[in-house]
């Protein structure tokens, strides 16, 4: 089984996994909340966000850490993940 390969493929599923309860929890704060109260929050971060959007410069430079950072999580966890599995599964020689 070639390890590298799959400690990849268990990494972004974990990715997936938590960026999936991060958006089922505000889905569930949301709807904690009340209808008015989500509108009034959708509203202010509208205001704070979308009517005065950032400059061209600023997604320029601010895109290529987050995503530089991203990236170093997920490959730091395919690590952490490869050096688990290959600890689990190592070999065992027989003894004579």
């Amino acid at each position: 089984m070639n390890y590298k390969i799959l400690s990849k493929i268990i990494s972004a599923g974990v990715l997936g996994t938590v960026q999936g309860l991060y958006v089922h929890a505000d889905y569930v704060h949301n709807s904690q909340l009340g209808r008015n109260a989500f509108l009034l929050k959708e509203g202010l971060r509208w205001d704070k966000y979308m009517a005065h959007p950032h400059s061209l410069a600023f997604y320029v430079i601010v895109w290529p850490i987050a995503l530089g950072i991203f990236l170093g999580v997920y490959e730091l966890l395919a690590l952490i993940i490869f050096k688990l599995l290959r600890i689990i599964n190592k070999p065992t020689t027989p003894t004579q």
